[in-house]
């Protein structure tokens, strides 16, 4: 600047310039308070009079603020050096003031910038976890994605928080860049976030990997607003076959008991008082007037054996049983057992057992005599009602 006049700039208060006249602002000063630069009251302007105030001054503003000729200049300006200009218009009698900062905004085009030449160093912070996209005014804004399960969709007319003018479209990552791609398959994504499963979203697919011991179904929960519910099968009302089979066993040469069938019934598959347990099993004996013991357990406790015929010969037989819950840990029965051309045997049993764990269902034979094939079981059906 040619000609200026050069002083310190205040730290507060107002300071008189002359139109026609230019002024240079040094030092290193903090503001306690407002700074004021104003015309001096003896200073007549004309029409084009014009006023340069320029500074290289270290101005510390501590959020007070300087004005010129009427304008409040801004952080960026008075943050370091700048040049402001004062032109007088006499009609209608005010002074217009433009600076070095709004000159760039008024004369710096988008054709000025060469293509890529601005920077990520260049742009505006925004806070971690946030993207740009376009928003009001469709002016760019920061959008935060950094919530634990968010994701970018579009909703087809609002682009304040999404990223794309595309219903249901998703931004996801190819190998190699990040692209916009529509939602298919099975399900679809509204505007809103909401995910719809197709009618056939689990035809030929596994639905559902159970965690239970044994089979299970999805059923409707009315006391939960009708939400899906696993429960097992044998918690179902109505019969539900819980075990067959038709592989035979016998005893061997041994007067040892043997475990000739047995079944592990589920913990809680016996959930609710009034539930009913069925067991069918038949099978043969020898021909022999050896002593040959029959043994029906029910959870831990033999609930019943043959005690009246002890020594059948080359019988068939049958035992069958039925078996209620009547409490948490209550059972009350009878067993049955019937030898061809015998009288059958009954035998009552009540006793406790835990429903809430793992209950076996077995039949044991025991050979008076060591001689293998005393007693045969060739099958079982074990059915639940409740």
């Amino acid at each position: 600047m040619n000609n200026a006049t050069t002083y310190t700039c205040p730290a507060t208060g107002t300071a008189s310039l002359f139109a026609g006249r230019s002024y240079l602002l040094t030092g290193t000063v903090t503001l306690t308070g407002n700074v004021v630069f104003d015309l001096a009251t003896e200073s007549v302007p004309i029409k084009g009079s014009i006023i340069e105030l320029s500074s290289t001054a270290v101005l510390t503003l501590g959020g007070y603020t300087v004005t010129f000729m009427g304008t409040v200049l801004t952080d960026e300006v008075v943050g370091g050096s700048f040049t402001a200009y004062a032109i007088y218009d006499s009609d209608p009698a005010n002074w217009e003031v433009v600076s070095h900062a709004s000159m760039v905004d008024s004369f710096l085009q988008t054709d000025m910038i060469a293509a890529e030449a601005v920077s990520l160093a260049k742009m505006s912070d925004i806070a971690v976890g946030n993207i740009i996209t376009g928003q009001a005014s469709e002016r760019p804004g920061a959008l935060d994605i950094s919530a634990g399960g968010t994701f970018v969709q579009g909703d087809g007319t609002n682009a304040v928080a999404l990223v794309n003018s595309i219903s249901g479209n998703l931004i996801v990552g190819d190998g190699t860049k990040s692209a916009s791609v529509a939602v298919s398959g099975d399900a679809t994504l509204s505007s809103a976030g909401v995910v719809t499963l197709a009618s056939s979203a689990f035809t030929g697919k596994t639905a559902i990997t159970s965690t239970q011991s044994t089979d299970t179904v999805l059923v409707s929960d009315t006391s939960d607003s009708g939400n899906l519910k696993e429960v097992a099968l044998g918690n179902l009302s109505g019969t539900t076959r819980l075990d067959f089979t038709s592989t035979a066993a016998s005893t061997p040469s041994s007067t040892d008991v043997t475990v000739l069938a047995t079944y592990t019934m589920p913990a809680n598959t016996m959930g609710t008082d009034g539930d009913v347990l069925y067991l069918k099993a038949y099978g043969t004996t020898g021909a022999t007037a050896n002593t040959k013991t029959l043994e029906l357990f029910i959870g831990a406790t033999a609930q019943s054996q043959n005690s009246v015929t002890t020594t059948p010969n080359a019988k068939n037989w049958i035992c069958e049983a039925w078996c209620i819950r009547t409490g948490a840990s209550l059972q009350k029965g009878w067993v049955k057992w019937t030898f061809d051309g015998v009288a059958a045997e009954v035998d009552v049993f009540s006793d406790t057992e835990d429903f809430t764990a793992a209950m076996q269902i077995i039949i044991k034979g025991t050979n008076g005599t060591a001689t293998s094939g005393e007693i045969t079981f060739n099958g079982w059906t074990i059915m639940k009602e409740g």
